[in-house]
C-alpha cells in the first residue's frame, strides 16, 4: 500500500518524474527494511512498564528491559519482604520477617511501618483495593489494612462459622473489583467486597500448591508447581477461565523451578517472580529470575537474574516505565 501511494502521490512527469519515482522507491525500500526489522523483534520486547519486585534478603529492586535490577530499598524495616502492590506515592511490602506492612515512598525511598501485630499475624500475599485499602492473606485469613491508620479489620462472610479458606496465601483484585485468593492448599476463591462472601471457583486438576495469583479479564493465572511432591523442581502458569471454570496450562518447566509473585503487563504477558530459576553459572545455582511469559503461547524471557546479595525474587509488580 506505501508504494501505491507514492506512485499516486507523484504528480511529476519526464525526467523529473522518473528521477522522483527511483528517490520514492529507494525510500520505500528503506521503509520496508525498518517494518522488516521490526517485525522480527519479539512482540514481549516492547513495553511501556518497568518491574519492581521484593527479595527475601531484605529488599525492592527495579528492573528494566536489558537493565541489571536496581535496589530502591534495602534493609531497616525490610527483613524478609513477599509481597508487593504499588499505589500512587508508595510501594507496599509484605513481610515475613518483621510480620507487618512496610511502605516505601516511591520517591524519597523513606520507609515506615503500616501495621503490625494484632490478627495480623504472618502476611504473605498483598493487594490494593479501588479504595486504596491494602488487602493481606496471612495464612489464615482475608484482612483489610487501612494505609493510613494500620487498622486491620477481616474479611469474612457475616455469621460464617466454617470458612471455606484453610491456607489463604496470595490474592489479588480485578478489574471490577471482585478479590480472588489462592489457598496454598489448592483452591481459588472470589471474593465479594462488600460483604466479604466466599465462591470456590477452582480446585483440584492442574492446582497443587498455589503461590501467587494475578487476574486479566476473564482469565485467572496461578503460579504453582508442577512436581508429585509439590515441591520446587518444576514450575508451571496455570490459566483459568473464570466463565468456565477450565484449567489449563500455560507455561511449564524451563526457567519456571518455584515460581511466586505474579502480574500481568498491559500487553497482557505476564511476569513472574521465581526464587528457584537455574543458573549452571553461579556457584549457588539456585539465584532467582524474573521472567515474562507470552500470554498467547506460554514462550518464555528471562528478563533478570539474582546476582550478588539478592538471589530471591518473590512478589512483582508493574509500574509506568520512568515512573
Amino acid at each position: 500500500m506505501q508504494q501505491n501511494m507514492a506512485i499516486s502521490n507523484d504528480s511529476v512527469n519526464g525526467a523529473t518524474r522518473a528521477s522522483r519515482v527511483d528517490s520514492r522507491r529507494a525510500s520505500l525500500g528503506v521503509k520496508s527494511l525498518l517494518l522488516m526489522l521490526l517485525c522480527v523483534i519479539p512482540a514481549m520486547d516492547i513495553r511501556a512498564e518497568d518491574i519492581v519486585f521484593t527479595d527475601s534478603q531484605a529488599a525492592v529492586l527495579r528492573t528494566e528491559l536489558n537493565r541489571a535490577p536496581a535496589v530502591i530499598s534495602a534493609g531497616t524495616k525490610l527483613m524478609q519482604p513477599f509481597g508487593i502492590a504499588v499505589a500512587a506515592d508508595e510501594f507496599f511490602i509484605s513481610d515475613t520477617g518483621c510480620l507487618g506492612i512496610v511502605a516505601i515512598n516511591r520517591i524519597t525511598k523513606e520507609q515506615r511501618l503500616v501495621s503490625c501485630g494484632g490478627i495480623l499475624g504472618a502476611p504473605f500475599g498483598i493487594a490494593l483495593e479501588q479504595s486504596g485499602q491494602i488487602l493481606v492473606a496471612n495464612g489464615q485469613a482475608l484482612l483489610r489494612v487501612d494505609p493510613e491508620t494500620g487498622a486491620q479489620t477481616k474479611v469474612s462472610p457475616p455469621g460464617a462459622i466454617h470458612p471455606l479458606f484453610r491456607v489463604p496465601l496470595a490474592v489479588t483484585v480485578a478489574g471490577n473489583g471482585d478479590i480472588y485468593v489462592a489457598d496454598a492448599l489448592g483452591p481459588i476463591f472470589r471474593i465479594d467486597p462488600k460483604n466479604g462472601e466466599q465462591t470456590l471457583i477452582s480446585q483440584g486438576g492442574y492446582l497443587k500448591r498455589p503461590q501467587g495469583i494475578a487476574t486479566s479479564g476473564n482469565s485467572i493465572y496461578v503460579t504453582d508447581v508442577a512436581t508429585s511432591d509439590m515441591n520446587f523442581g518444576v514450575g508451571r502458569i496455570i490459566q483459568i477461565d473464570s466463565d468456565t471454570m477450565v484449567q489449563s496450562v500455560l507455561s511449564e518447566g524451563d526457567y519456571l523451578v518455584g515460581p511466586v509473585g505474579i502480574a500481568v503487563e498491559q500487553s497482557g504477558h505476564l511476569i513472574v517472580g521465581d526464587p528457584y530459576t537455574i543458573n549452571q553459572e553461579s556457584a549457588d545455582l539456585f539465584d532467582g529470575g524474573i521472567i515474562r511469559i507470552n500470554k498467547s503461547t506460554g514462550a518464555q524471557k528471562l528478563v533478570a537474574r539474582g546476582s550478588g546479595n539478592f538471589v530471591n525474587p518473590r512478589g512483582v509488580a508493574l509500574v509506568g516505565s520512568g515512573e
